[in-house]
């Protein structure tokens, strides 16, 4: 649609950082590995790392990329 090709424009134009320096950084635990009465689903557990540090708990980058996305179009539909 011609009418929104500025939007897309708009989305697609921002330089979009990594949030993996921050995960290395903080270290921040996933929240299931703070409590014990977390569950995970079954076809999450083969994901699980042995090594807590290995799991990158700090936000996503589907995360990250979802809230500027939101943000962005905030400002072009107010």
């Amino acid at each position: 649609n011609t009418s929104f090709g500025t939007v897309v424009d708009f989305l697609n134009s921002p330089a979009f950082g990594s949030t993996e320096p921050a995960k290395r950084f903080f270290k921040y635990a996933r929240p299931w590995r703070w409590s014990g009465s977390v569950a995970l689903l079954p076809t999450l557990v083969p994901a699980v790392s042995t090594t807590p540090t290995t799991d990158g708990g700090f936000i996503s980058g589907h995360s990250a990329e979802a809230m500027r996305d939101a943000l962005m179009m905030a400002y072009v539909v107010p």
